[in-house]
């Protein structure tokens, strides 16, 4: 029963969102045949969980094979025929040890392993025979991530930080295993040291780089240092660099810069709209104003209403003799200084974690709290931890004229129309 495993829940999670948002592109480019390849051998409950991320009747995937029952090829191509024709796009699920009614991976290259033969280009192979037999565009993806690397202790750091966001990883411990590996299995992603046995990592990327194949692969690459090589041509030839030893944050980021089913989903502006005005409908009750900065005065003229009475008529107050009219300015004494301005109104981001007031009793925010924020929340459009944010501000979940606290776990990204929509019913 490996649906039960604690291994279960992420590797369904995993394989879904990528079935999911390659479903997507396919409806966005229709007219093509896609089968992702999922892992596994007899894993039919990994191949089916593809499905759980559906909230169409004609999302992807259109069709799921069970690897615990055979596959006859001519079934395959009329059930991708029909789904063709119905919907112009095609997206399947299979699972890497598919086999046809002979027992066969058809025709797919196979590689020995401890519980038999495992098919390594299975998808490719299908995508083949549908292009051959319907006359159609068909591809093939296996979503993953590969990793070559030759040292273990950085292998297993990468991998300790993979797991963690739910990746499948491949690896690989010189750079030609890490090419074959790379044609056979075409992953998403590829994290390629350069320093490496057998076939360096820049020879590695040039023969990627030339194969039709792999060509579109994103490439990241590891090095310690950049002196001896050209990084200019280097930055040509891969998609990004990350200097060793590669901080948690910084390759988490950049891993979610191409892998977009893996980014960290924000909430709809509409749904943060709604949560901040329920806080709001919540805290009213309690005697809460609706002056900006104000807080609930105990006896206060707004708790009850101000009763009018007559007042009385105060004395005119007689002028001094010496003192100027009220209006005029004082002269001023020979050779005294001359007074300095009145100094600016204090920032708004000084020592504010207990939301202080400022002179004109407007609440302050804290710049400190908003940059933390920041660090562990990198911006949607730039991706970066620190900066402007074009097209987005931080703003608090629940107002601090409200009650909410001035700290990172109060505060959200907000477009600039939702945050002003929001400012406008706060």
């Amino acid at each position: 029963e490996t649906d039960h495993t604690p291994g279960y829940a992420t590797a369904a999670r995993f394989f879904a969102c990528a079935v999911r948002d390659i479903g997507a592109d396919n409806r966005s480019l229709p007219g093509q045949v896609e089968f992702v390849e999922v892992l596994g051998r007899n894993a039919g409950w990994l191949v089916a969980a593809t499905s759980l991320a559906r909230r169409e009747p004609d999302a992807a995937p259109h069709l799921i094979y069970l690897p615990e029952r055979p596959l006859p090829l001519e079934r395959l191509l009329d059930d991708v025929d029909r789904v063709y024709r119905r919907l112009n796009r095609c997206v399947v699920a299979v699972c890497e040890g598919q086999l046809d009614d002979h027992g066969e991976p058809f025709g797919a290259d196979v590689r020995p392993g401890s519980r038999g033969k495992l098919a390594m280009n299975l998808g490719h192979r299908l995508a083949i025979l549908v292009a051959e037999r319907l006359k159609l565009r068909a591809r093939s993806e296996k979503p993953g991530l590969l990793l070559v690397e030759d040292v273990e202790s950085n292998r297993r750091i990468i991998r300790e930080y993979v797991c963690s966001r739910r990746l499948a990883l491949l690896e690989a411990e010189d750079g030609l295993s890490g090419l074959e590996c790379a044609v056979a299995r075409r992953p998403d992603l590829i994290l390629m040291d350069l320093q490496l046995p057998v076939m360096d990592g820049l020879e590695a990327i040039r023969r990627l780089r030339e194969r039709p194949d792999t060509q579109n692969i994103p490439v990241i690459a590891l090095t310690a240092t950049t002196t001896g090589l050209d990084e200019e041509d280097l930055r040509r030839r891969v998609d990004g660099i990350l200097r060793k030893p590669v901080p948690r944050r910084q390759l988490l980021r950049e891993i979610s810069r191409f892998l977009a089913h893996h980014r960290r989903p924000e909430a709809p502006p509409v749904k943060r709209i709604a949560f901040a005005l329920l806080a709001i409908s919540l805290l009213l009750p309690f005697g809460y104003s609706r002056g900006r900065g104000s807080t609930p005065r105990s006896g206060s003229s707004r708790s009850a209403p101000r009763a009018r009475t007559a007042k009385a008529a105060k004395p005119a107050k007689t002028r001094k003799a010496g003192k100027p009219a009220k209006g005029a300015k004082a002269a001023k004494p020979p050779g005294m200084p001359k007074a300095k301005p009145a100094g600016r109104r204090p920032p708004s981001g000084a020592r504010c974690a207990a939301c202080t007031r400022a002179r004109d009793g407007r609440i302050r925010r804290s710049r400190a709290a908003t940059r933390d924020f920041q660090k562990t929340h990198p911006c949607p459009s730039t991706g970066r931890t620190s900066g402007a944010c074009p097209g987005y501000v931080i703003d608090h979940v629940v107002a601090l004229k409200h009650g909410g606290a001035d700290a990172p776990g109060n505060m959200q990204w907000q477009t600039i129309a939702a945050a002003k929509a929001k400012d406008k019913i706060e």
